[in-house]
């Protein structure tokens, strides 16, 4: 009998992205912003850009240098991360949903592999960034037959709900700390929170 499938988002779920574009952002462009400056709240679309305070073409050049920096290759592994995803292995298919695009698919599956060998069976990148709306995670969810999403997007929770998929909303991010989510998706603030609820399913 098939196990049932949890799909996991990348950055911000397993990977700290919110930490190392800081860090990136911090040593590049000589700012000083701390953790509580990347906590303010605000919307999810062009949240960090709004932080940098950059006119808009310099914002999206500083992005485009952050996808290729040292910062994003050695993106931390979020607490606890590593732990609980091995141990949903026992009873869940594990994948990924990203929306990460194609400059960074190489990228994504060398550090799956040095930081989380084993753990996915299979990664899916959604086209978000190139400006398609065609494809949503809600829908890859529904594809693949995943009945579990975790994502620190509320758009992306929201949509998963409404497909039928549970969705957990991670994290305690800026960008999602003043959205109301329908009933039915569930906050959760770390990974051991989402080792709580999944420990509940019997």
């Amino acid at each position: 009998m098939s196990k049932p499938i949890i799909a996991v988002d990348f950055d911000d779920v397993i990977g700290h992205e919110n930490y190392s574009i800081r860090m990136f952002m911090n040593r590049k462009y000589g700012f000083e912003h701390t953790n509580d400056d990347y906590s303010v709240p605000g919307p999810y679309w062009g949240y960090w850009k709004i932080i940098w305070g950059l006119p808009q073409d310099r914002a999206e050049m500083a992005f485009d240098l952050y996808l290729a920096s040292l910062e994003r290759d050695a993106m931390p592994i979020l607490p606890n991360a590593g732990a609980v995803l091995q141990e949903l292995k026992e009873r869940f298919e594990l994948v990924i949903v990203t929306s990460r695009d194609e400059r960074s698919v190489a990228l994504t599956h060398q550090w799956l592999t040095r930081e989380l060998p084993g753990l996915f069976s299979d990664v899916h990148f959604v086209p978000l960034w190139n400006g398609s709306k065609d494809t949503t995670k809600a829908e890859i969810c529904k594809a693949i037959g995943a009945g579990y999403l975790i994502d620190d997007n509320p758009e992306h929770c929201d949509l998963a709900h409404a497909a039928g998929v549970q969705a957990l909303l991670f994290g305690q991010y800026g960008w999602s700390v003043n959205h109301q989510p329908p009933d039915g998706v569930l906050r959760v603030k770390d990974w051991l929170a989402v080792k709580d609820f999944f420990d509940g399913i019997t």
